[in-house]
């Protein structure tokens, strides 16, 4: 009956061999998650080693129009400009003119779907005033010289004067369409921008008589201004096919 040999332990040697080749493995394994990929070949038949390069951005569109024209100074009847890197140096925080400063401090609503205007005092939000003045009340603009405050009514074709020292209305008198208020440089003129007419109207801001009226084309035709000197407020892209721009093309009489 033969007996069973023991089993030999392990000595130094199989341990060094052992470790040997717990190395190797980790330096396959190692050497196989650093490797680059080989090089993927080119048409021709070669392998293509160039590094890849990024796309150039797309150069921008050239300027044109208005956006190319640069402005030489202020606008005829424009107050000078005190920092000629800055055009809004003058309007900063506490600078007022003496009628802004005697406007009492109160917020005007206009409620384009009920034609009313509420007056706020602004400390408590409290609502000091309601004035029904017409068919769709759209803004409320300051005057060019600051003594008076109009809202307009694009639907009812009149304008509302608030004398802002005291927050009431005075009466209504008839504009062309006024959905917006503007003047122009000086105050010479008001103009109302009757965007459902598709027409920007001159008027002496004062006895508020018609001078002269434009229509509105698309910025694709030939009326297209290209200086800020020439160019005079755009209709409101709401109105306009697509959202596209708007120029003007002047012409005479008054329309209304």
């Amino acid at each position: 009956m033969s007996r069973s040999r023991p089993r030999a332990l392990p000595g130094r040697a199989g341990r060094s061999r052992r470790s040997a080749l717990v190395a190797l493995v980790a330096l396959v394994v190692l050497a196989g998650c650093t490797a680059q990929p080989d090089p993927v070949p080119a048409p021709g038949g070669e392998p293509d080693t160039a590094p890849a390069v990024a796309a150039a951005p797309a150069a921008a569109p050239p300027l044109s129009g208005l956006a190319a024209a640069a402005p030489t100074g202020p606008l005829p009847g424009m107050p000078a400009v005190t920092d000629p890197h800055n055009v809004y140096a003058a309007a900063g925080a506490g600078m007022l003119s003496d009628a802004a400063r005697a406007a009492t401090p109160l917020v005007y609503v206009p409620h384009t779907r009920s034609g009313d205007v509420w007056v706020l005092d602004p400390a408590t939000f409290a609502v000091v005033g309601r004035y029904k003045l017409g068919r769709e009340l759209q803004h409320v603009v300051p005057s060019y010289d600051l003594t008076t405050l109009y809202a307009s009514d694009d639907q009812g074709n009149t304008l509302t004067p608030f004398d802002p020292r005291t927050g009431r209305p005075g009466p209504s008198f008839p504009v062309t369409d006024p959905y917006h208020l503007y003047f122009t440089p000086g105050g010479r003129s008001a103009i109302s921008v009757a965007e459902r007419r598709r027409e920007l109207v001159f008027y002496d801001p004062h006895s508020w008589q018609c001078r002269t009226c434009c229509g509105c084309r698309t910025a694709g035709e030939s009326t297209t201004p290209t200086s800020p000197r020439t160019a005079v407020p755009p209709c409101s892209p709401a109105s306009s096919p697509a959202g596209s721009r708007w120029s003007t093309s002047p012409r005479t009489p008054c329309c209304g």
